[in-house]
């Protein structure tokens, strides 16, 4: 997914679309040792963790699942998470379906000095369901016959895909107060005049938006605090290193707390003045 100027663009190519290979490096803490769960977690990776943690997990985690990570796979992991309940301690970074599905399941967080957390304001994942929702309230596909067998098609070609996206959706609705999703939605800014084009190999979706986009949510210690994680004294890395290691432009990072309000243009259209 990438915001250019006003725009949403999300492409998703089905033959791929459970994601990465099983490449997570995955590891059981022995004697006073942190076990530890980073990387690119896949779709075979959650039974080798099954495996490893077989008797459970006793230990603090290190955490440092990427971006780049399989959504469905991540959220096995966050159910699996949620019922082992451990220490969990950010490494590096959390981003994406990493800050969405698993910084809140466990008993206590601690982030490790020079990481830091992220929230993606709209994946592919999120861009499908808010597609799926607008073919469910009948705004799209609607003039003729035709749209509707294109709506057919559609559906017929990315049915898992909404099937997740409406799952992740549910998920991150569960985990995360009602306020922050807000914030979060008014940082993405509108989704107008969705364009949809698709065939056998691939879906591309296409939004229009009225203003610059922000495409990350790095919260400082105000920020996690708002969210429920006390982190005192906790502070995200310079904005150049986190466009880095995001792979955007530094000016599409909102870096700080929730705001009740914010600026007609957006936050992101002033982010270059931010220090």
């Amino acid at each position: 997914m990438r915001g250019i100027g006003k725009q949403w663009i999300a492409a998703v190519v089905l033959a791929g679309w459970m994601g990465c290979a099983a490449s997570a490096v995955i590891t059981e803490g022995v004697l006073s040792g942190e076990s530890r769960i980073s990387g690119r977690f896949g779709p075979g990776d959650m039974s080798t963790v099954l495996k490893k943690f077989s008797q459970g997990l006793d230990r603090p985690l290190l955490l440092g699942v990427d971006a780049g990570s399989a959504p469905v796979a991540v959220m096995q992991l966050a159910d699996w998470l949620r019922a082992q309940r451990p220490l969990l301690d950010v490494d590096d970074a959390c981003t994406g379906s990493c800050a969405w599905l698993l910084v809140s399941t466990g008993r206590g967080l601690d982030v490790r000095r020079g990481a830091f957390i992220a929230f993606d304001t709209a994946s592919a994942l999120q861009l499908f369901e808010v597609v799926r929702q607008r073919i469910e309230a009948g705004e799209l596909f609607t003039d003729a016959s035709a749209s509707a067998a294109s709506r057919q098609r559609l559906q017929d070609k990315v049915k898992a895909i909404f099937a997740d996206a409406h799952a992740y959706d549910l998920q991150v609705r569960k985990l995360w107060p009602a306020p922050m999703l807000a914030f979060v939605e008014a940082l993405r800014g509108p989704l107008n005049k969705p364009e949809l084009v698709f065939d056998d190999e691939r879906v591309n979706i296409a939004f229009d938006g009225d203003r610059p986009r922000c495409l990350w949510w790095v919260p400082d210690a105000q920020g996690l605090r708002q969210i429920g994680l006390d982190l005192p004294g906790f502070q995200p890395p310079p904005r150049e290193r986190l466009a880095k290691q995001l792979n955007v432009n530094a000016a599409q990072i909102y870096v700080g707390p929730m705001l009740e309000a914010q600026p007609a243009q957006g936050l992101c259209a002033q982010a270059k003045e931010m220090k």
